[in-house]
């Protein structure tokens, strides 16, 4: 069991909800989200899948609030997100596909700097989170010294300081060997078993099975006239 995961889970969290009701976007003119809908329950995950270019990572980002739509009808409790927007930012953590770490830190620092600005924290030592990443050997070392397998591992340790219910990740498991996505599997999947929700996207197939799959497909124009 991976240290501190399940950690301030009460009994209101089983009736959290994530709501999205039609999310379309449009890029420079040309849709790219066409009418996606899903509602996402406590214990339960969504992989978000299809090829390169069909808008997972801009989908993901609409969902966490971080690529602004004025129309965007996502529902966090009921209330859309905007409404509650500081609970949101405490209930839910994101990670792009690039590893979002400063390279001229070391693994240690780089520990430091996310506990200095990761909301809604669990109760657990810099120290431990560094053992639950397996980089105990490398916590002296500068980032731009680590693997990108590596490199990946220390962006995700924002997820075991986080206690957000919501986990939202793009592509996280590009750039792990086999080892490593067998840890992050575990890692997933003690978040979900303790009650938390998660949507990843991936473009190829992961060694993970989530509750629900969403397929994206390139969005199509049909032309109706005669």
């Amino acid at each position: 069991m991976l240290e501190g995961l399940g950690e301030g889970i009460t009994e209101p969290y089983i009736t959290i909800m994530l709501k999205v009701k039609e999310l379309s976007y449009v890029r420079i003119e040309q849709p790219l989200i066409d009418r996606v809908s899903f509602a996402l329950n406590p214990g339960e995950s969504l992989l978000i899948s299809g090829k390169n270019g069909v808008g997972k990572t801009t989908l993901i980002k609409l969902i966490s609030g971080y690529l602004a739509n004025r129309q965007d009808p996502i529902y966090w409790q009921e209330q859309h997100i905007r409404d509650c927007w500081l609970d949101y930012c405490q209930d839910r953590i994101y990670l792009g596909h690039e590893a979002t770490i400063n390279l001229q830190l070391t693994v240690a620092e780089n520990i430091e700097f996310f506990r200095a600005i990761v909301p809604n924290q669990r109760s657990i030592t810099n120290q431990a989170v560094i053992e639950q990443l397996g980089l105990h050997n490398a916590a002296p070392i500068k980032a731009t010294q680590l693997s990108a397998g590596q490199r990946k591992k220390l962006a995700l340790a924002c997820f075991i300081l986080s206690a957000a219910k919501l986990w939202l990740l793009d592509e996280p498991y590009a750039a792990l060997d086999s080892v490593a996505q067998q840890w992050l599997t575990a890692l997933l999947q003690q978040h979900v078993e303790s009650g938390g929700m998660i949507i990843l996207t991936s473009h190829q197939p992961i060694e993970w099975v989530t509750t629900a799959t969403y397929a994206l497909t390139e969005f199509k124009e049909v032309n109706t006239c005669a």
